[in-house]
């Protein structure tokens, strides 16, 4: 779920900083995944950037977590996964990236400018701006892999596309229950951007 209902502001930051530390993990495993499949050593590299990055978010987003007296939970190693099919990373990258990340840059480009706390502001308008150049890496990706995969599995990525769709769809009620000291949406203005971004983002 993107955010649970009834969250304080310190908690709010305390799940953004794990949802950072899991894009985290997410990209070191697109990045080798990619490679074995033959993607060019520039998208490998790109994606470890992109690690990179989202480690760095996550660490200015812990800190104002816990400058708002949330406790956050310790980090743990993920075990190493079996190579995965061209196909499932088409739908993982759907769902993922081009969903979720898109609309999560878009989120934050909106607390950037809106949310009452200065460091909020300043921390999320770095946010936004490299999470909009992370959600283009995702179209990418997702690009390089519709091209390599089966009809089956385009069709496949496709529904897993509008399975995410449908889920941020029902999700986006509780940003009305959410503080508005982080800035985000109300309910109807986080319609209004989901609407936006369906019509020119995800028509396709």
């Amino acid at each position: 779920m993107l955010f649970p209902a009834l969250m304080r502001t310190s908690e709010l930051f305390g799940q953004a900083t794990a949802h950072a530390l899991a894009r985290v993990t997410e990209c070191r495993f697109l990045a080798r995944a990619l490679a074995e499949h033959g993607a060019s050593r520039g998208l490998v590299r790109r994606l470890r950037r992109a690690a990179r990055v989202k480690a760095r978010h996550a660490r200015a987003l812990g800190e104002l977590a816990r400058r708002m007296g949330a406790e956050l939970a310790p980090t743990s190693r993920s075990r190493g996964k079996p190579r995965p099919s061209l196909g499932d990373l088409a739908a993982r990258v759907a769902r993922e990236g081009v969903v979720r990340e898109t609309f999560g840059a878009l989120l934050a480009a909106w607390q950037a400018e809106h949310a009452e706390d200065r460091d909020v502001r300043d921390v999320m308008r770095v946010v936004a701006a490299e999470d909009a150049e992370l959600a283009g890496l995702s179209w990418e990706v997702a690009r390089w892999l519709d091209a390599r995969v089966s009809p089956e599995d385009r069709a496949r990525a496709r529904d897993a596309r509008d399975r995410a769709l449908a889920e941020l769809a029902r999700e986006i009620d509780h940003l009305r229950e959410l503080p508005r000291a982080a800035g985000l949406p109300s309910g109807d203005d986080a319609r209004a951007l989901f609407g936006c971004a369906t019509r020119h983002l995800f028509a396709a």
